[in-house]
C-alpha cells in the first residue's frame, strides 16, 4: 500500500477544492475598470463557469484577454477553466502570464503550482514554491499565508526551508474556523506527526472534515504506527 494516499486522487480537483477553501481570492487590477467591455466578458465567463460549462466560459475569458491583454484576471479565470477540462499545459501558460502581469498578486502563482502538480512536474512545482517563498515569505497576513501553506504542502519537499511552512501554517489558523487543518498538514510535512494528529483532530472538532484532513491524518497515524487510528473523532 502506498504511504502517500494523495497519489491515488486526481490532483487538480482535490487540490483545487482545498486550496479554494484556504484561498480568499485576491482582487486584481481588473476591478479598477469595472464596466469596460472586457470586464463584461469576464463577468459573463464567471457566470457560465458557475454552471461548469468550462469551454463556453473559456471562450468568454478569451474575448476578455483579446480586449485587455495586460489584465491578469481573465487569464487566471481561463487557466482555471482549462484546468477543469484537463488542459493543464494551457492553464500553466495562462497562470504564468498572469504572474508576470501582476507580480504582487500571489494567486496566479498558487494556480501555477497546481497546474504543475496536475502535469506531474515536481520540478516545476518546486520552482514555483521557491518563487512564492522568495516573494512572500515575510508576509504576516493570513489571507496570504493560508494559501501559501496549502500550496506548498501539497507535495513533499516543496521548499528548502520547512520552518517557513510552519510559520505560514501558524499564521493561517486564524483565517477561518477549522483552518487548523493546514497547520496539521504542515506539521506532517516537517516530521512532527503527533502534533499533526493533534491539529487535524482539533480541526475536525471545529468543522466537517474534508478529504485533505482524512488523507493527512491517515498518513500521520501511519508514520506513528497507529494503523487502526484514522478517524478524526475517535
Amino acid at each position: 500500500m502506498s504511504s502517500n494516499p494523495l497519489s491515488s486522487v486526481k490532483p487538480w480537483r482535490v487540490l483545487g477544492l482545498i486550496i479554494g477553501v484556504g484561498l480568499l481570492v485576491f482582487a486584481t487590477s481588473a476591478d479598477a475598470q469595472d464596466g469596460s467591455v472586457w470586464q463584461v466578458h469576464l463577468e459573463r465567463g464567471k457566470e457560465i463557469a458557475k454552471r461548469r460549462e468550462w469551454e463556453s466560459a473559456a471562450a468568454e475569458f478569451t474575448k476578455a484577454i483579446r480586449l485587455a491583454p495586460d489584465q491578469s484576471a481573465p487569464r487566471v479565470e481561463r487557466g482555471n477553466a482549462y484546468g477543469e477540462t484537463g488542459r493543464f499545459a494551457e492553464a500553466r501558460v495562462d497562470f504564468s502570464r498572469a504572474s508576470e502581469i501582476d507580480p504582487g498578486n500571489p494567486e496566479p502563482r498558487f494556480r501555477l503550482a497546481l497546474s504543475f502538480i496536475a502535469e506531474g512536474d515536481d520540478d516545476g512545482y518546486r520552482r514555483t514554491c521557491a518563487d512564492l517563498l522568495a516573494r512572500f515569505s515575510a508576509s504576516e497576513d493570513p489571507k496570504i499565508t493560508s494559501p501559501l501553506a496549502y500550496t506548498c504542502v501539497a507535495r513533499p519537499q516543496a521548499v528548502d526551508r520547512p520552518e517557513t511552512l510552519v510559520r505560514w501554517g501558524e499564521r493561517a489558523v486564524s483565517l477561518f474556523r477549522g483552518n487548523e487543518r493546514v497547520l496539521g498538514a504542515v506539521l506532517y510535512r516537517t516530521g512532527r506527526f503527533e502534533d499533526a494528529v493533534s491539529r487535524l483532530e482539533e480541526s475536525a472538532r471545529l468543522t466537517t472534515p474534508v478529504a485533505w484532513d482524512w488523507l493527512f491524518l491517515a498518513m500521520s497515524h501511519q508514520r506513528l504506527g497507529h494503523n487502526d487510528s484514522v478517524h478524526p473523532n475517535p
